[in-house]
């Protein structure tokens, strides 16, 4: 089994299951709207996750640009309805969106000490 992707899979794994749940509550007809916390949480996972994978490839052209596009959706996704309000009640995308920039930033050292 490769350890060196276990965290990546893991978070993409949890944001499929998170975007899968929000799915299911949007066909309730009397469902909270979960578009402020678990759609944009899911997609910082999946994509976060896919773009930590792409980081630890090899440094070729298309892998950059996939790495920088998945990280600006994760990022973009999450970011595009920012207010204090939605921050307050449901703060677990923007916690999410830190924790990818520190682990990925983890990534990049750890990538640029090894030869």
């Amino acid at each position: 089994m490769n350890k060196k992707n276990i965290g990546a899979n893991i978070s993409i794994t949890i944001g499929v299951l998170i975007l899968l749940s929000a799915a299911n509550v949007l066909t309730k007809p009397d469902a909270i709207n979960p578009f402020y916390s678990t759609i944009p949480l899911s997609f910082v996972l999946i994509f976060g996750g896919t773009a930590c994978k792409r980081a630890k490839l090899e440094r070729s052209k298309k892998n950059i640009i996939l790495e920088n596009i998945y990280l600006a959706l994760a990022c973009f996704l999450s970011l595009e309805q920012v207010n204090l309000e939605i921050i307050a009640l449901h703060p677990l995308p923007y916690i999410a969106l830190m924790w990818l920039a520190v682990a990925y930033i983890i990534i990049k050292i750890k990538n640029h000490k090894s030869p």
